[in-house]
């Protein structure tokens, strides 16, 4: 359930995200024990982002302080985020439920991160397998957590003080009993598990990952907010951030995040309905001081008065956030039907009101309260601790006897069992049988359906919500999703999910609705229960159930382990409901299957315990509200009402009974066809859904025969040691029309560096173009669009049963890339996915009328109301917009939604064939693993060769031009601002970005911008967000559009107009940044430098991580393979120094006698309205308010006096404007140092040169960099996941990437830091670097 957090430092990965017409779909909190359709959650879901199914459901918080691990990058394939938009694409993952995060986890998750820019300046990363976490600075679950009703406060503070103090007496010594190895493990697994109970109770599990430079722990209590006290609602996820701010032995408030950080680390928490973990990671070398520090959290923090009212702030603000979640606020509203005697009807985030206001007025201590919820859930036998490194098991266990093992016992209350709360149970009869009509935020409607089981927790073995989940999900042809989707046209998604815990099961299937839908709801429920009788009436199964267990034992087998970090959270968390023999099993196999407990669920799938919900943005004027009491929920302002579902849908709830207790199925379809004559409702195909078979073409046997790649020598350079030989050039037959451009390549490698039977395969049809040949209109760019969205929903139900036995595609056609194919999964699967879906793919470009004209209805109907609504935060518009004015080819919303209704139908169909198809296309692909060269060669011949030209084409061979490498950027000639209205209605935030171009990437900038965006990060939120509390988004760090890399600020809040946030930011530019600069010290300089180099070589966790890193240079036309080598060779020499990256930030921000390429995008608050632009003296003194000097004042205001100014939301006229002025920035990627910095390199290495006194060295114009390339691409971040970089990728605080950038020597006798060879080398010839590769600080957040 939603998790809760307190905000704290920030990691630095960048991350994909998955752009939709200027606005980036936002993720939110995380919820625990979920079930999934393994598809895209329906308020995420765009149109044409691809049917159910998509691979890479997963992502980050749109939340400014929200962060997630930032070691799971590499999870997500770039290729799969671009393809999306205009693409079909496929999936056969189904481990959503067994891992206790499905449908609601993903509902916040696969929305992707706010924007691609705003991603890097969060530093966000994919985060998977984590239970969902509540409100708070840290990961949360997506629904509020309500911890076990706790004692209420004891009057005399002397007993809370004995409560809380007992940690105090009875030490323990801290041997260890128990010690046990787990041995049943994944194949791919390599690691070494060990489990463990110190002598006070607290049960441990070490593991031991020899290919990480990373050590990291986590903590799980088991305690959250079900245990609040019914007084003091939030109590848990306050407990959770105050723990952070000062313990006895380490005293200073935020001393533990500082640390963290300063070792190249991130930390974070998060509290969930009955559990709330805190986990972290940093450089192994700082292994005992974390682990020292962290466990003095648990011995005695200190819980002072003078930080409540600043961390009930940030939990305030991190509420606000959560308000705007259209999830969060349904599921609140179905909680509080619930009993009121039960933790799940009450409010689980807490705010001022009932933390702080609320209180102080009934004269209750907070911090009381924090002290005798601490002393009654947190001790040993309550607490769960993982350990994640390189050390062996034993050696970790011995620290954690050190550090954890003298905590006391615990009070007696403590070490008694943890209350369950199965009693007084949510949802008795009476609260069942329920019509809820909820006021909602968006402008798509949608009927939430909700069951009530007991709590099947235990029932993890069998995983009988495995097989419902499937049955009621599944998506191909004539199934339930398929004939609500098409034959009806009722529906545009559906969804399944589950949230267990002790208080129960409850089950939901969410429908997005159409127009005719929302209208007749009843008739969508008329076909879900002709279905779920048809199912219950044939029974389960069993060879669909036994098929499920085969799967899902095949991907366990061979899933990627994911990094310290996160694999110790998880199995904190894991260590709290599962016994130690099933910590690995238990949330991924069917290890022992339950027809009973399958008939048992669907048993319970019956209108009378049901409760039905219809959300309405227009519920009030669509008379939703007639009849029944309108009621508030007055924490998450939600109007609704409720009433008896008989009284609602009259006779409706008695015929589903009678359909599901008729044995005889003729008669179930009987009464549909009378209930569908009855409702005038004609399906055009298929009336009554028909339920999956088994899975069948899982793999049995595998040849592992081509699964190693070559192992690398301790010769070869670092990059071959890290990922494997580069790949090779193979012959494959000659393409054929369209894909004849000379200059085809396909690269292929046998093997994986991981663990990993798979084979990955990614093809791309570039189109020829000219130069000047102009980029596509609003209208051609919408065609192609939806042709993606039609194709997806054409070819995905033919292909979903391939995918489900473990192979995935993608297929995406747009106007850069051309066509892009992903196949990926076991080898024996993909030779006839990819002639499947050519066919496919061919079939429905040759066939214009294959569309149905209602589907086509429906998905321009959905993107009108996607278009014209906005529900994510603020400043991802604001990042929107300042991305269209520097990308070409882009359109705002209002043009897009000005064409829409001059597509039709057949402009959409022919528009690939018009636009793609038309033109000579070159072919560039890459094959690696497990398959050898003439496997991989079939399989592209196959797609390269069966590409068949439309026969109404008409197909133009002499088109000459040149493929485009890298995606032009405007080069603006003045400094541009955009003052205009919160595009969200009613929304009391203002925001400010701030970006400053630096020009075309070089290695050079990548380290030293990536080490200022690093060092901003934290400056900035330190002053704006915890000093000054502007706003819960407070934002800063590098990022890099297409070849051209910039710094960034962002802050949205209330408490300060866009103009004063304006002011603000350049306060910090100029003054409190330059001091950081000055007066940082060596050791802390070199831990950024430390950071950065261990991020580039820490080895990659999975298979996609290793083709994404070749990927890039062989996309880029075969060059720049060894970029990587490149940026550490920079990142180890001397000229990185203080003094150069001091000199680097005045020349980018405060520039003497310069003006700065500055983008500011500014958003005033509806409420506010855009004020007049303030005249110079008024903006003086906004500056002078933020002491920002006479000088820079003079510069700014100089500079704001030729800027380009636009009073409204930019459009693509408004770009060309800047276009017209200013050009583009050259298309050149620099793959090597400057000659300048090589010269100073080696005069350094020689000694012939005291570097000290050498100048800095300005930036060298792209044009006479050393070496050049103006067709490839300029950025690659280090060892990205990814296999198509986005377009755009915003501030990064990880490694850096590339452009020009001012560089000064340092005095020659400073040590550089030198490579470390990788963890599986028998030799170490090299010396070490520091253990570290680098996480920065984490953002804590609920």
């Amino acid at each position: 359930r939603p998790g809760c957090a307190r905000p704290g430092p920030r990691p630095g990965l960048p991350v994909p995200a998955l752009h939709v017409d200027g606005a980036w779909s936002s993720v939110h909190e995380r919820r625990e024990a979920r079930m999934s359709t393994g598809g895209v959650a329906p308020s995420a879901a765009a149109p044409g982002c691809g049917g159910a199914g998509m691979t890479g459901a997963c992502g980050s918080s749109a939340s400014g302080a929200m962060r997630a691990s930032s070691e799971s990058a590499a999870l997500l394939p770039k290729a799969h985020t671009g393809d999306w938009t205009h693409g079909a694409q496929g999936s056969g993952d189904l481990s959503g439920v067994g891992r206790r995060h499905g449908f609601r986890e993903r509902l916040m998750l696969t929305g992707l991160a706010v924007a691609l820019g705003l991603c890097s300046v969060l530093g966000m990363a994919v985060f998977w397998g984590r239970p969902a976490a509540i409100n708070g600075g840290k990961l949360r679950s997506s629904r509020p957590v309500q911890l076990a009703q706790l004692p209420e406060v004891p009057g005399d503070m002397a007993q809370v003080e004995q409560l809380f103090s007992e940690a105090s007496r009875d030490e323990v010594a801290g041997a260890a009993t128990n010690i046990t190895l787990l041995t049943r493990r994944p194949r791919s697994d390599r690691r070494t598990f060990q489990f463990a109970v110190l002598k006070n109770g607290l049960e441990v599990l070490n593991i031991q990952d020899k290919e990480t430079f990373r050590f990291a722990a986590a903590v799980a209590v088991k305690a959250g907010s079900y245990n609040d006290p019914v007084k003091l609602p939030g109590l848990a996820h306050f407990c959770e951030h105050m723990v952070f701010l000062g313990t006895k032995k380490y005293p200073r408030s935020g001393g533990f995040d500082d640390f963290m950080t300063a070792h190249g680390g991130s930390d974070n928490a998060y509290t969930a309905s009955e559990v709330t973990v805190y986990y972290g990671g940093l450089a192994e070398g700082a292994m005992k001081e974390m682990m020292g520090r962290l466990s003095d959290f648990f011995r005695h923090p200190l819980f002072r008065h003078r930080y409540v009212k600043k961390e009930v702030h940030a939990i305030n603000s991190e509420h606000l956030k959560n308000i705007e979640n259209p999830e969060r606020r349904i599921l609140e509203t179905l909680d509080a039907i619930a009993d009121p005697r039960s933790p799940v009807s009450r409010f689980k985030t807490g705010n001022i009101e009932t933390l702080y206001d609320g209180p102080k007025r009934k004269g209750v201590d907070p911090v009381a309260a924090l002290k005798t919820y601490f002393g009654s859930h947190y001790c040993p036998s309550r607490m769960r601790l993982v350990t994640t490194g390189s050390a062996s098991v034993d050696e970790q266990l011995e620290l954690a006897e050190q550090t954890f093992g003298h905590i006391p016992e615990g009070s007696k209350a403590c070490r008694a069992p943890p209350r369950t709360f199965e009693s007084p149970p949510p949802y008795p009869k009476k609260r069942m049988g329920k019509w809820v009509a909820i006021e909602g935020s968006e402008p798509t409607a949608s009927m939430w359906v909700h069951w009530q089981l007991h709590d099947l927790t235990k029932e993890y073995r069998s995983q009988p919500l495995e097989y419902v989940n499937h049955v009621l999900s599944y998506d191909g042809v004539d199934s339930l999703v398929r004939t609500l989707q098409d034959s009806f046209g009722l529906v545009t998604s559906v969804d399944v999910f589950a949230d267990m815990s002790s208080a129960g099961t409850s089950l939901y299937l969410v429908t997005r609705l159409t127009d005719t839908g929302r209208e007749r709801a009843d008739v969508v429920l008329d076909v879900i229960y002709a279905y779920l009788a048809s199912l219950v009436h044939a029974g389960v199964n069993e060879e669909l159930y036994s098929s499920l267990a085969d799967l899902k034992k095949l991907q366990w087998d061979w899933m990627a382990p994911s990094g310290p970090q996160d694999t110790s959270a998880d199995f904190a968390e894991r260590m709290t409901r599962l016994p130690p023999e099933d910590l690995l099993t238990g949330d991924f196999l069917i290890d022992r299957k339950s027809v009973d407990m399958v008939v048992y669920v669907l048993s319970k799938l019956t209108p009378e315990n049901m409760n039905v919900a219809i959300v309405d943005r227009d519920a009030e004027r669509h008379g939703l509200f007639r009849g029944g009491t309108v009621q508030h929920l007055r924490h998450w302002a939600v109007n609704f009402t409720v009433e008896p579902l008989k009284d609602i849908l009259l006779g409706a709830p008695e015929r589903w009974s009678k359909w599901l207790g008729d044995p005889n199925v003729t008669n179930c379809k009987v009464g549909l066809r009378r209930a569908l004559r009855q409702a005038h409702v004609a399906p055009t195909s298929t009336t009554f859904p028909k339920p999956p078979g088994p899975i069948v073409g899982i793999p049995k046997e595998l040849s592992l025969k081509h699964m190693h790649a070559k192992k690398a020598k301790s010769t070869d350079s670092i990059e071959m040691r890290l990922f494997g030989p580069k790949p090779t050039k193979i012959k494959v037959a000659e393409p054929k029309a369209p894909a004849e451009a000379k200059g085809a390549t396909v690269w292929w490698r046998s093997g994986w560096v991981t663990q990993s039977p798979k084979v990955a395969i990614q093809a791309i049809f570039r189109p020829l173009r000219k130069p000047s040949e102009p980029h596509l209109s609003a209208l051609d760019n919408f065609r192609l669009r939806v042709y993606g969205a039609l194709l997806s929903e054409e070819v995905y139900p033919r292909m979903v049963d391939m995918t489900l036995a473990g192979a995935d595609y993608s297929l995406g056609v747009d106007q850069h890339s051309g066509l892009s194919f992903i196949f990926s999964g076991f080898e024996p699967l993909l030779p006839h996915l990819a002639t499947t879906l050519l066919a496919a793919f061919n079939r429905f470009n040759n066939n214009l009328r294959i569309t149905q004209k209602s589907r086509f209805d429906r998905i321009i109907e959905e993107y009108k109301k996607d278009l014209s609504s906005y529900t994510d935060m603020p400043m991802s518009y604001a990042l929107a917009d300042r991305s269209l004015l520097l990308q070409p080819g882009t359109h705002a919303r209002e043009e897009t939604l000005a064409i829409i209704d001059n597509v039709t139908l057949m402009s959409a169909a022919m528009s690939a064939g018009e636009l793609v198809l038309s033109r000579p296309l070159q072919l560039t692909a890459l094959a690696m693993g497990n398959l050898d060269a003439e496997q991989a060669a079939e399989i592209v011949d196959t797609v390269s060769t069966g590409i068949q030209l439309p026969k109404w084409l008409h197909y133009d061979s002499d088109v000459e031009g040149e493929i485009e490498y890298v995606t032009k950027v405007v080069n603006p000639k003045n400094p541009v601002e955009v003052r205009a209205t919160n595009p969200r209605e009613n929304d009391p935030n203002d925001a400010t970005i701030i970006s400053i171009l630096n020009g075309v990437m070089t290695v050079e900038s990548q380290v030293t911008l990536g080490i200022l965006g690093r060092i901003l990060q934290n400056v900035i939120w330190n002053e704006l967000r915890t000093k000054r509390q502007l706003g819960y988004v407070v934002e800063g760090g590098y990022g890099v559009t297409s070849n051209v890399d910039y710094l960034v600020a962002i802050v949205q809040g209330v408490a300060l107009d866009a103009d004063g946030m304006e002011a603000a930011i350049e306060g910090v530019f100029a003054n409190q940044m330059p001091a950081k600069l000055r007066n940082m010290t060596e050791a802390e300089f070199q831990s950024f430098k430390d950071a950065l180099v261990q991020s580039l070589i820490e080895p990659p966790k999975s298979a996609s991580s290793e083709q994404g890193h070749y990927w890039f240079p062989i996309k880029s036309g075969g060059r720049c393979f060894d970029y990587n080598e490149q940026v550490l060779r920079y990142l180890n020499s001397s000229l990185v120094s203080r003094k150069s990256i001091a000199a680097a930030w005045d020349q980018a921000v405060n520039p003497v006698n310069a003006s700065r390429k500055q983008i500011t995008v500014k958003y005033y608050s509806d409420r506010r309205k855009v004020p007049p632009r303030p005249s110079n003296d008024e903006f003086k003194k906004l500056l002078q308010h933020d002491n920002v000097p006479d000088s820079t004042q003079s510069r700014l205001v100089h500079e704001r006096s030729s800027a380009d100014v636009f009073d409204h939301r930019p459009a693509s006229t408004d770009r060309a404007r800047l276009e017209k002025s200013g050009g583009y920035f050259p298309t050149t990627m620099n793959c090597e140092l400057q000659p300048d910095t090589v010269r100073l390199m080696e005069q350094a290495t020689k000694g012939k040169a005291d570097l000290a006194e050498q100048p800095t060295v300005a930036p060298a114009p792209a044009s006479t960099t050393s070496k050049t390339t103006s067709a490839a691409p300029s950025t690659k971040p280090a060892a990205s996941s990814t296999t198509e970089p986005p377009q755009t990728s915003a501030p990064q605080t990880t490694a850096p990437t590339a452009s020009p950038n001012a560089t000064s020597a340092p005095p020659a006798s400073q040590p550089s830091t030198s490579l470390r060879a990788p963890p599986w080398e028998e030799t170490r010839a090299e010396p070490a670097l520091p253990e570290e590769p680098p996480v920065p600080r984490s953002r804590r957040f609920a």
